[in-house]
Order: C-alpha cells, then sequence, then structure tokens
C-alpha cells in the first residue's frame, strides 16, 4: 500500500507545473501543440497552379481540370498519399470534385502534378475548395500546413 501511495504522489508532482515551468505565477498555457509532419523529415512545397489560376471565371455548369504543381521537399517517399478535399460532405451548390485524388509516387525532391476534374454549380457564386494531403486512413501529413485550393467565379 505504501508503494502505491508513494507512486501516486510521484505521479501528482510530475503533473503539476514547477514554478520554473511558467511565468511569474502564471497559469501553465492550455493551448494544444501545433502538430508537426505526420512523418519524420517530411516536406511539401507548393510549386504552382498549372491550370485555372485564381480568380478564373468559368461559365455556370462548366467541367474544367485543375492541376499544381507541389515538390516532394523532403526525405520522405510519397506513397500511398491524397489529397482529400475538406469541406466533406460537399454541398449541392457548390463546385462538384471527387473527394479525394490520388497522388502519384514521388520521390525526394521529385515534383509531381496532381489534377481535378470540376463540375461548376448551376447557379452563379464563388467556389474555394481547399485542399489537405492524407494517407488511405485520412490522417493528415502537414497538419497545420496551408492547404492546396482553387477559387474561381462561376458566372456567365
Amino acid at each position: 500500500m505504501a508503494a502505491g501511495a508513494a507512486l501516486a504522489i510521484a505521479i501528482l508532482v510530475l503533473l503539476i507545473p514547477s514554478s520554473q515551468d511558467t511565468e511569474a505565477g502564471a497559469p501553465a498555457p492550455s493551448t494544444p501543440q501545433v502538430p508537426g509532419p505526420l512523418v519524420a523529415d517530411d516536406r511539401a512545397r507548393f510549386v504552382g497552379d498549372i491550370t485555372i489560376p485564381d480568380g478564373t471565371v468559368v461559365a455556370p455548369g462548366a467541367h474544367f481540370t485543375k492541376v499544381w504543381e507541389i515538390e516532394n521537399a523532403g526525405l520522405a517517399i510519397w506513397r500511398g498519399r491524397y489529397l482529400e478535399r475538406e469541406d466533406l460532405p460537399v454541398a449541392p451548390d457548390a463546385c462538384q470534385t471527387p473527394d479525394r485524388i490520388a497522388i502519384g509516387d514521388t520521390l525526394p525532391n521529385d515534383r509531381v502534378k496532381i489534377s481535378v476534374n470540376v463540375t461548376a454549380p448551376a447557379a452563379a457564386t464563388t467556389c474555394m475548395v481547399k485542399w489537405k494531403m492524407v494517407d488511405v486512413d485520412g490522417r493528415r501529413f502537414f497538419p497545420s500546413s496551408r492547404p492546396v485550393y482553387f477559387l474561381v467565379h462561376v458566372h456567365g
């Protein structure tokens, strides 16, 4: 029993921040740490829009293909990766796309072009669709990074 009580006290002492952990009696910070990459030494760099620059005007109901170029700027080989749309489920009056787009295998320092087929809604609107890199289970590789996206104005 004494050993159990001593262990409980030791755990409690480790969980309570010391005065060295906080500034002059200020409460311990409660904001969560910003998550890093899912894989160590993994990095992505946005190279550019290949088609459909942001702000492009498209006709209602138009079909187009958006293409981005991204560089594998880290040390990890990209296999089994996807871009996944952030605003799932997609509203009926939004630009229609697949939920996920496969990213081809990409070695470090190589670039990959990623394409998505889009159908604009029938009514005038602005579509901004954001995408994040995920694995097959939907885990984000770069959770704190900005998404890639496209922005089009639908009117005719």
